[in-house]
């Protein structure tokens, strides 16, 4: 019975102690969800960047293809209007 209650006691007062700590590591916590969730914000505008900057890089490419194409049907409209 004297033992249990010096434990509880020593309990007690280790937790009063550590208690700010126990609150710091609360808010370092907290801090640390906070950095993890703008992280994951990060990475989906990343992902989002990397959709559209593909998606016109196609777009660029389809128009390139079309230029080519207009050039040549200028240069085959130029060859008839030679003769």
């Amino acid at each position: 019975m004297e033992n249990d209650l010096l434990l509880k006691s020593i309990e007690g007062l280790l937790d009063k102690k550590l208690q700010p700590m126990n609150d710091r590591l609360n808010v370092i916590d907290q801090k640390l969800e906070n950095l993890e969730k703008i992280q994951n914000q990060i990475e989906t505008t990343q992902k989002s960047i990397l959709n559209f900057i593909t998606e016109a890089d196609t777009e660029f490419m389809k128009l390139e293809e079309k230029t080519k194409d207009i050039d040549k049907i200028k240069k085959v409209i130029n060859i008839n209007n030679v003769k």
